[in-house]
């Protein structure tokens, strides 16, 4: 299994003393694809020769493509046995534990699951308690539960973090990036390496909300993609400038505007899949507010016709407020820069005026059937 998965959770066989009687190979891989690299090199393959090899992982499906490839490696009277069903079958077979220590890394919400999970409540309150072999790599205490957005800044690999620590960070925001790494990044070792003997460099930091990211670290579209923005927001300053007051449907100027918003927000989606373009763009105090304005006013602009005008929004308007919600939605993923993005958007006001004036947008048809046999007077009033 990966590095972090025998954090929490191995299969040990102990003598009176306490001591592992089994040697435990641990490829200390990022990913299960560099186990070949692992493999490949003669001092780990060496520890397998003349060896009984005992092979485990999660439900067996890695167990059944590595035994294949290390039996191909190794001579044709090598014992090389695998654990069918996996720590899986293995600990419904025995709740209690056996001989597996901790609990076993799922890949779902639940985390880890140890052998009182596989059975009913009340049975499980009769078994001992599962030992918790994790620890929290910021205080060291006891904790097994892997969460996906507490992960290693350098290679993503999941980091074990409490609760308690959990909440220092969040408080930290930006800052506790640079402070999660994982095992093998800390160690400086390559990936597969099971010893730190081959060093390589240090890694940059990574960019976060409190730090710039620098150009290089950003799509070569950014410079003119920011720009763009920024220029989109003073056009639209000069427009509302000469905005008449009175309630009125968008100008052919408006439409044009919002054509060119639509264009730029959808580039800009492009881009945000990277963290680094959105961990740039939270720190751009005066880009994340002209998204804002672009937002709030591309949502009343909906809103306005719909229910002012009685007009049904241009195709580009429409786009320009489903685009900028987007945007705030990638932007709000990132629970180190969540707060700050909600108190410079307002994205939530937004969101609901959208969606508020869609469902009036469907009952409108209905409304005006039924307003049909009133008064002109009672007409003005459902509309």
């Amino acid at each position: 299994r990966n590095k972090y998965e025998p954090r929490i959770g191995r299969f040990a066989r102990r003598d009176a003393e306490g001591h592992d009687e089994v040697d435990l190979v641990d490829p200390e891989t990022r990913f299960f694809h560099e186990t070949p690299d692992f493999l490949a090199k003669e001092d780990n393959l060496q520890r397998f020769e003349n060896k009984r090899i005992m092979m485990y992982c999660t439900g067996g499906v890695r167990c059944e493509r590595t035994s294949a490839l290390l039996k191909e490696m190794l001579p044709e009277n090598a014992e090389v046995y695998q654990l069918s069903g996996g720590i899986q079958r293995y600990l419904e077979a025995y709740p209690s534990g056996g001989f597996f220590e901790g609990a076993m890394h799922v890949f779902d919400r639940r985390g880890c699951i140890a052998g009182q999970d596989m059975v009913a409540a009340d049975v499980a309150e009769q078994l001992p308690k599962a030992t918790v072999l994790g620890r929290c790599s910021r205080c060291g205490d006891p904790w097994d539960r892997y969460q996906g957005k507490w992960s290693c800044v350098d290679c993503g690999l999941l980091v074990l973090v409490c609760p308690t620590c959990q909440g220092k960070l969040a408080k930290e925001h930006s800052r506790h990036q640079d402070a999660l790494r994982c095992e093998l990044c800390a160690q400086g070792t390559s990936p597969g390496d099971a010893s730190p003997a081959q060093i390589r460099p240090k890694p940059a930091p990574r960019p976060t909300a409190s730090c710039k990211a620098t150009s290089a670290a950003l799509p070569k579209v950014w410079p003119s993609l920011r720009s763009g923005l920024l220029q989109l927001q003073q056009q639209q300053r000069q427009q509302e400038q000469q905005h008449n007051q009175e309630k009125q449907s968008l100008s052919s100027s408006q439409n044009a505007l919002f054509h060119q918003a639509s264009e730029l927000l959808w580039q800009l989606l492009g881009c945000l899949k990277a963290r680094r373009v959105r961990e740039a763009l939270v720190s751009d105090q005066p880009l994340l507010e002209a998204l804002s304005k672009l937002l709030h006013s591309s949502v009343e602009a909906v809103a306005e016709n719909r229910h002012v005008a009685n007009n049904e929004p241009t195709p580009d308007l429409q786009k320009a407020a489903a685009r900028a919600l987007s945007v705030f939605d990638f932007l709000l993923r990132d629970a180190t820069s969540r707060t700050h993005v909600h108190r410079v958007g307002k994205p939530t006001s937004a969101a609901l005026l959208y969606l508020i004036s869609l469902d009036s947008a469907t009952a409108a048809p209905a409304a005006s059937d039924n307003n049909n046999n009133n008064n002109n007077d009672t007409n003005n009033d459902n509309n």
